[in-house]
């Protein structure tokens, strides 16, 4: 039964977002959204300034016409750990079932003390003046 509302909810998720329309006006801060155009000047300064990232086209029944077709999704390969397997034993892993075809991902939790250890502070990026044009 959660099998067929699942692929009945996804369904209805791929319809309205081939007939609906996409975020036109930038709510990013508001609600962390982006606009396609947003999207892909983001994107361009992944794929122009770090090489492990990389634009997909995807398949040519799933593109959104809102997006480039060379541009439909990011994707990033080869990311280097720079920490042994050693150091993460302390990462428990579960399986989670996602539906009656055996589907699924690995859910990943830290159990040490350091998990609730503060995260460092981003810096901010300049992302030049196409993102303050494609926000305006």
């Amino acid at each position: 039964m959660a099998s067929m509302l699942t692929k009945a909810t996804q369904k209805l998720v791929l319809i309205m977002d081939k007939h609906g329309s996409a975020i036109r006006k930038s709510v990013f801060h508001e609600t962390g959204k982006l606009t396609p155009e947003e999207f892909v000047i983001a994107g361009d300064f992944l794929v122009e300034n770090f090489p492990s990232w990389s634009w997909g086209s995807g398949l040519p029944d799933k593109r959104r016409s809102h997006l480039p077709a060379d541009k439909q999704f990011l994707q990033t390969k080869n990311v280097p750990c720079f920490t042994g397997h050693s150091t993460h034993d302390n990462i428990v892993e579960k399986a989670v079932e996602a539906g009656d075809d055996g589907s699924g991902w690995i859910e990943a939790q830290v159990t040490d003390e350091h998990a609730d250890a503060p995260v460092e502070e981003l810096k901010a990026v300049d992302l030049g003046a196409g993102a303050a044009a494609a926000a305006a």
